[in-house]
């Protein structure tokens, strides 16, 4: 009877002592805990305060187990947790470098024809023209240009690859084309004998005596 009372007298012990225990070996490197139960009925562990297993006596019980058990039965998957919140905006990144030139797209088709456009207003009246062959009284050219005076006195030119009159104002005839005998554009002989040149404007030179 005093041998069973003895060994659940070591059994409360080892359970008071459990928690020292695991203390101690949460500070401990040790994978096995060793207590020693004195034959008081107190436990003390080993390695704490500098206590060895050698000081625990033959009347002492020296009791030891692995600090921790063997790996568990993986647990079941937890259920899916709440959506989190949203995150803050990340800063902008910084700007890529630029791409390489692409290559050139083939010519577009033609397009349609567009619309008519609507007339245009009328231009402003050109310089009245020579009014005939009946109205030309002399008439001067080259090879590239001809020069006419009309009967009224006026000078014209054209070229000869344009269809275009246009008037010489500065070179009209400095008298009526009725007194002009020989007329050239920078030129002309009135009928009383007199020599006309054009240099800047009509200058009379008069005749030979």
């Amino acid at each position: 009877m005093k041998k069973y009372f003895l060994i659940g007298l070591l059994s409360g012990g080892i359970l008071a002592v459990g928690g020292i225990a695991a203390f101690h070996h949460a500070r401990a490197a040790d994978s096995t805990i060793s207590v020693c139960i004195r034959k008081n009925g107190t436990a003390v562990v080993v390695g704490k305060n500098g206590f060895t297993a050698a000081k625990c006596t033959k009347n002492d019980a020296l009791l030891s187990w692995n600090a921790q058990g063997a790996q568990g039965p993986k647990g079941d998957r937890g259920a899916t947790g709440p959506q989190g919140l949203k995150g803050d905006k990340g800063v902008a990144g910084e700007k890529g470098a630029s791409g390489t030139q692409g290559t050139k797209g083939e010519k577009g088709a033609t397009g349609d024809q567009g619309e008519r456009g609507e007339k245009g207003d009328a231009g402003p009246q050109g310089p009245q023209g020579i009014t005939g062959g009946g109205d030309i009284a002399f008439v001067d050219g080259d090879w590239n240009v001809i020069h006419v005076l009309t009967n009224k006195g006026d000078a014209w030119y054209r070229y000869f690859n344009s269809k275009t009159w246009v008037r010489e104002e500065s070179f009209d005839a400095p008298i009526a084309a009725d007194d002009i005998v020989q007329w050239h554009h920078t030129a002309l002989l009135d009928k009383d004998g007199n020599s006309w040149i054009w240099n800047t404007t009509w200058v009379n030179l008069g005749k030979p005596e």
